[in-house]
């Protein structure tokens, strides 16, 4: 049998994480399910269009919401 600790480390490994970047009208909101190496391809990506307070659009890379994708590119991706 597994000792609490080892028990906790292991629960602790899958926790979803999740990081906010904002920047003038656009919002990307990642959540990884492995950890928190931003170039791994284990994170599902959000971005979110606003007009002052006002949502817009939310949207997916390739409309995925898929773990798959990295967070250091999430620039670089389409969003539909």
């Amino acid at each position: 049998m597994l000792e609490s600790t080892a028990i906790n480390e292991q629960l602790q490994a899958q926790d979803p994480y999740m990081i906010v970047d904002e920047a003038d009208s656009i919002i990307y909101i990642g959540t990884s399910i492995n950890g928190r190496d931003e170039a791994a391809t284990t994170w599902r990506i959000k971005k979110i269009l606003t007009t002052g307070n006002i949502i817009q659009v939310s949207l997916f890379p390739e409309g995925s919401q898929a773990f798959e994708y990295a967070w250091s590119l999430r620039g670089t991706y389409i969003y539909v």
